[in-house]
C-alpha cells in the first residue's frame, strides 16, 4: 500500500513538472553570437552607362558587433580594382561603416541588408574621396560558429574619377559582389546542456532532500 502511495506522488509530480523556460533567440546564441570576423573574396564591376566594365578583383575583411540578433554595425576593410574597356586599371582600397539587418538570425539560412558610408583611396593614397554603399546577401550556417555567406553591394563615389577622358566629371558606381566566411567568437550562452536555474520547478527543486 505504501508503494502504490509513493509511486502515485511521484508520477504526479513528474507530470506537473515544466520544462526550463528558453531565450526566444536560443538558436542565435547557440549557434551564432556578437561578435563576428568576417571575409570574402569576389569581383567588381564599374556600373556608369556605357557598357565596356569588365571585372576586377575585390576581398574584404572585417569585424561585425551585434547590439541585438537583428542588428549590426560591422567595419570591413577592402581592396579592389576597377577596369574600363580592358585598358584602364585602378587599384582601390576602402574603409566601410555599415548597419545591418539580420531578417530572420534564429534560422540556419537568413538574408540580411545593409547601409553604410566609407572612405575610398588608391593603393598608393593618391587620390581619396567619400562613397556611400548599400548590399544585400544570405548566410548559411554549417556548424556552430561557422558559416558562409553570399552578398552583392552597389557603391556610389564622391570626388574620387575614375578617368576624366571617359567618364568626364561624373562620379563612378561599381558593384562588388563576393562569397566568404563569418566566424562567431566566444562562448555561446546557450550550450547544447540546457542551463537550469535554481529556481526552475525539476523534481529536485520539488523535492529536496533534507539532511537533519
Amino acid at each position: 500500500m505504501f508503494l502504490c502511495v509513493a509511486f502515485g506522488f511521484a508520477q504526479s509530480t513528474t507530470t506537473n513538472v515544466k520544462p526550463p523556460i528558453r531565450s526566444s533567440h536560443d538558436y542565435f546564441y547557440e549557434y551564432r553570437g556578437n561578435n563576428v570576423l568576417t571575409g570574402g573574396l569576389g569581383a567588381s564591376l564599374i556600373s556608369n552607362g556605357e557598357a565596356g566594365g569588365s571585372y576586377g578583383f575585390y576581398g574584404q575583411l572585417g569585424y561585425k558587433q551585434h547590439v541585438t540578433p537583428y542588428l549590426n554595425f560591422n567595419l570591413t576593410f577592402n581592396a579592389f580594382s576597377l577596369e574600363y574597356d580592358k585598358k584602364l586599371n585602378k587599384s582601390f582600397m576602402s574603409l566601410d561603416l555599415n548597419l545591418e539587418s539580420v531578417l530572420m538570425p534564429d534560422s540556419f539560412i537568413t538574408p540580411y541588408v545593409y547601409l553604410g558610408g566609407g572612405m575610398k583611396t588608391t593603393d598608393k593614397f593618391s587620390e581619396k574621396g567619400l562613397k556611400v554603399q548599400g548590399g544585400f546577401g544570405g548566410e548559411y550556417m554549417l556548424k556552430h560558429g561557422f558559416g558562409i555567406k553570399v552578398f552583392a553591394e552597389y557603391n556610389h563615389t564622391f570626388l574620387v574619377h575614375f578617368d576624366e577622358r571617359i567618364f568626364g566629371e561624373s562620379n563612378v558606381s561599381f558593384w562588388r559582389v563576393g562569397l566568404g566566411i563569418n566566424y562567431y567568437l566566444g562562448k555561446t550562452r546557450i550550450t547544447k546542456k540546457q542551463r537550469i536555474s535554481d529556481d526552475e520547478p525539476t523534481i529536485i527543486n520539488s523535492n529536496p532532500i533534507k539532511y537533519k
